[in-house]
């Protein structure tokens, strides 16, 4: 028996750009082992198993419910943005769903929702709870600001209904706590409870820690599996050249580094993300870390209604809104190539 196998380009209308996974259409559960193996001979930061869920069928023709595990060549992972929108450009082009209807993925994360919108596709992922802690470095005062207090009505929103996202099916194991650090860039500056993270991660960047000239600001965004520093313009994201064996020495799945666009540029900031405990220095377009991004520059640039480019060496670009308890992501992707795997189990 032979199992169809794809290999797709996410967030990117264009081949060879966007972040590329492999997407895997198996007939029933395959063992953890097995599909370690399959990711690991792929070698690309993703490969998505998809199962198909015939107990929630709706018609003979066609299955919208599907069961979605994600394996890096290393790890299996609670969550990938551009792989489930790999997996789901696949399940709407090759006709395995009805593409009228919206998708369910039942994952180790939760149950994500995917749908089209046009040429696009639309994928809801879960935010996490957060704390934001504004230290002034002078006085050490701080103010907290708890994510209870996040009101949505006061970020300007368009025509699309929070309801119609339907929020409450997003349902994750994960509820994490974000931490909003605002600190010079000098070791005195780091009066915080992630001061050694933030030492660690920095100088693994190539960021000086005892620059006394520094006059800018950087905001340190710590979660319990990630962690953002938020950098002052384009270039110094760009410029960043990470010490990869002094990340993996980090405890994090994810460490993203941001900054605000220019004000000719088309989006609202750009993005890179390094996952070296994931096996992946540096990822080409990461939809999980989202999950982060979008909720911090919702709240920083006062709109739910954000665009976003990943300034990898592939490059990748979103458009997302954010919501109170979820972020929906709109990217496209293409398919490059569909294969058949030997069953060999």
């Amino acid at each position: 028996m032979t199992i169809p196998l794809f290999q797709v380009d996410a967030f990117s209308h264009e081949l060879y750009k966007g972040n590329p996974a492999a997407v895997c259409i198996l007939p029933e559960p395959a063992t953890d082992l097995w599909m370690s193996n399959v990711a690991a001979e792929m070698n690309l930061s993703e490969t998505a198993f998809v199962v198909p869920d015939y107990s929630k069928q709706t018609t003979e023709q066609f299955c919208n419910h599907y069961w979605l595990k994600w394996f890096t060549p290393s790890i299996e992972v609670d969550l990938c943005g551009h792989a489930t929108l790999a997996a789901a450009k696949v399940l709407y082009d090759e006709a395995y769903c009805d593409s009228r209807q919206a998708l369910k993925f039942y994952t180790r994360g939760g149950i994500l929702t995917v749908q089209t919108q046009g040429e696009y596709i639309e994928l809801t992922l879960p935010t996490n709870k957060f704390t934001i802690d504004k230290f002034c470095v002078d006085s050490i005062s701080s103010v907290n600001i708890k994510s209870d207090d996040f009101k949505t009505n006061e970020i300007k929103t368009d025509k699309i209904k929070k309801d119609k996202i339907k929020t409450n099916e997003i349902k994750t194991h994960h509820d994490n706590t974000h931490n909003f650090t605002s600190a010079k860039f000098n070791t005195d500056s780091f009066i915080t409870n992630n001061r050694g993270a933030a030492q660690q991660v920095m100088l693994a960047l190539g960021i000086s820690l005892d620059n006394k000239q520094a006059e800018a600001e950087a905001v340190i965004v710590s979660s319990e599996s990630d962690f953002l520093l938020v950098l002052n313009n384009e270039q110094e994201v760009l410029e960043i050249t990470p010490d990869y064996v002094a990340l993996a020495a980090v405890n994090k799945r994810l460490i993203i580094i941001s900054a605000k666009s220019g004000v000719q540029d088309p989006y609202d900031f750009v993005v890179r993300v390094f996952a070296p405990t994931c096996g992946i220095n540096e990822d080409p377009v990461t939809g999980s870390a989202y999950c982060l991004l979008g909720p911090y520059w919702s709240q920083r640039l006062h709109t739910s209604n954000l665009t976003a480019r990943q300034v990898s060496k592939r490059g990748g670009d979103l458009t997302m809104k954010v919501f109170e308890h979820s972020i929906v992501l709109r990217g496209q992707a293409i398919i490059v190539f569909k294969a058949e795997l030997y069953d060999n189990q």
